[in-house]
């Protein structure tokens, strides 16, 4: 996927990507549970009151920023180092799980959360304080602010699925994000532009 996103930067900026992406996803995924096979397959229960909004809220405000940071970080730095940086997935998540959903951590698991996020430091920084003025370490700082939103986004949106079903959720979360990237790039032109100059296969894919 970041070979294919860093490819496909050449053709659209990383906000019109990202926008294409979710808009496509949102609409793909409604359509598909629209349809009464995909119901009696799936069985998704929606979320239902404050929770439809809170999806929302969590796909406008955390997914679809994450994901333009993620454009624009992955242009400045290189492909590995933002894999290894995504690795740390699970070390960021069983942090953020402790405080949103109140999960016991043991002592064993803490120590091996520092020994990882010391492993993320130094992949993003290296053994050094952060130089602002590189645009490579600005890329890597950017992604670990990627991985902190997602990780925020899947915390809170964790705690609604429990009420309902992933789907469910998944389908509201779609909507805010695609929502949210449109409403970014409006807001913010010159940070986030929307910008195509060849709409070629790798775009499409």
């Amino acid at each position: 996927t970041n070979g294919m996103f860093k490819i496909a930067q050449r053709e659209a900026s990383p906000t019109a990507l990202v926008v294409i992406r979710w808009i496509l996803f949102a609409l793909l995924l409604w359509g598909a549970l629209a349809l009464p096979q995909t119901r009696r397959l799936l069985r998704p229960q929606y979320p239902k009151g404050a929770d439809r909004l809170k999806a929302f809220l969590i796909g406008m405000c955390c997914v679809s920023l994450s994901y333009i940071l993620y454009g624009i970080g992955l242009k400045k730095t290189f492909s590995i180092e933002a894999n290894l940086l995504m690795t740390s997935y699970p070390v960021v998540m069983g942090v953020l799980a402790h405080f949103f959903l109140r999960e016991h951590v043991s002592s064993r698991r803490w120590i091996a959360i520092l020994l990882g996020v010391g492993g993320t430091y130094a992949v993003a920084v290296g053994l050094q304080l952060p130089n602002l003025q590189s645009e490579h370490m600005v890329g890597n700082l950017l992604f670990f602010c990627v991985l902190l939103l997602e990780c925020i986004a899947m915390a809170m949106a964790t705690k609604l699925v429990l009420r309902s079903s992933g789907l469910g959720v998944l389908a509201y979360e779609a909507t805010g994000s695609a929502v949210g990237c449109l409403l970014y790039s409006l807001m913010f032109p010159r940070a986030f532009p929307l910008s195509i100059d060849a709409f070629g296969p790798t775009t499409i894919a």
